[in-house]
Order: structure tokens, then sequence, then C-alpha cells
């Protein structure tokens, strides 16, 4: 069994919220992308979603 050593595994949880950070922006801007199709400016500029107001910038 092949046991990571103590300041591999420190550097690998460093890194690990970087990397999922990224890969969810990876999986989400084309979906973004999708939903905002060829009129970005006939978008709401005010979004409401669980009684909070968010701001498309």
């Amino acid at each position: 069994m092949n046991v990571p050593s103590v300041p591999n595994q420190e550097r690998w949880e460093h890194r690990l919220p970087a990397r999922l950070r990224d890969l969810g922006r990876e999986l989400v801007e084309p979906v973004c992308n999708w939903l905002e199709g060829d009129t970005p400016n006939g978008l709401p500029s005010l979004l409401r979603f669980v009684g909070r107001e968010h701001r498309l910038v």
C-alpha cells in the first residue's frame, strides 16, 4: 500500500480548494453561457433567489 508522506499530503490538502474551485468554474461556465444566449443585454440586471438579491455584472 502506497501511503503519502506528510509533506505531500499537506501540499495536496493546500491545493485542493483551488482545484475544486477551478473545476466548478469549468463546469458552470458553459451552462451560464448557454443561458445567456446571444442577447446578454436582454437579461435583467437584478435577480432574486431565495429571498436574496443578486446583481449581474
